[in-house]
């Protein structure tokens, strides 16, 4: 694809590389990739549990904000639940790739 292909093309899509893009990126978080990729929530202290269900306090790691909230005490709440979580303030949710789960307190498969 030729040089004069592609400007044709950036000017038929007008809302990706016209002029409302700069506003798109100004929106962008302007952080440093590697406080953007921290592990964003997590559980700072577990303050009830009965069973495998639990109220805890959790932290966002960027904007230092708590609250509380419920949870289940297996692999799949751990590892997929909390990285899932979006912090209520500054929105941003935990990287998939770094996210590190807490051990669950019984086993897998282990009857409470």
């Amino acid at each position: 694809m030729t040089q004069r292909h592609v400007s044709q093309q950036c000017r038929d899509w007008p809302g990706l590389f016209g002029p409302e893009r700069s506003d798109v990126f100004a929106s962008l978080d302007a952080r440093p990739l590697l406080l953007r990729r921290r592990n964003i929530m997590k559980i700072e202290k577990i303050l009830k549990q009965n069973r495998r269900d639990f109220t805890a306090i959790y932290k966002c790691e960027h904007c230092e904000k708590t609250k509380q909230g419920s949870g289940y005490d297996d692999a799949y709440f751990h590892g997929t639940v909390i990285p899932a979580m979006a912090c209520e303030s500054c929105g941003l949710k935990a990287d998939p790739e770094t996210f590190r789960p807490l051990r669950t307190k019984y086993a897998e498969g282990e009857v409470v």
